[in-house]
């Protein structure tokens, strides 16, 4: 039996699984689908009793798989998915 490759829909998929595999982010997407308006990268610092830079990794895994888009204002960092 031959094997293909998997094509890169699988790999994009496969990603977007291992992004939403950690607990904080898996809580911080389901934060964002409740909220109606963008949250503060410091909303979910106090939520989670995590600091900004830890917050900051997590919210960028989410934004390079297309979970989560970002918008900067003054020095905060507000997410929507």
């Amino acid at each position: 039996m031959k094997l293909e490759l998997p094509n890169p829909k699988a790999a994009e998929t496969a990603d977007l699984l291992k992004a939403l595999g950690d607990p904080t982010r898996l809580q911080s997407v389901l934060a964002l689908r409740a909220s109606t308006e963008p949250l503060c990268v410091c909303d979910f610092t106090d939520a989670f009793g995590l600091s900004q830079p830890t917050v900051s990794h997590h919210m960028g895994r989410l934004r390079a798989v297309g979970v989560v888009e970002a918008t900067k204002r003054g020095i905060w960092t507000y997410y929507r998915l």
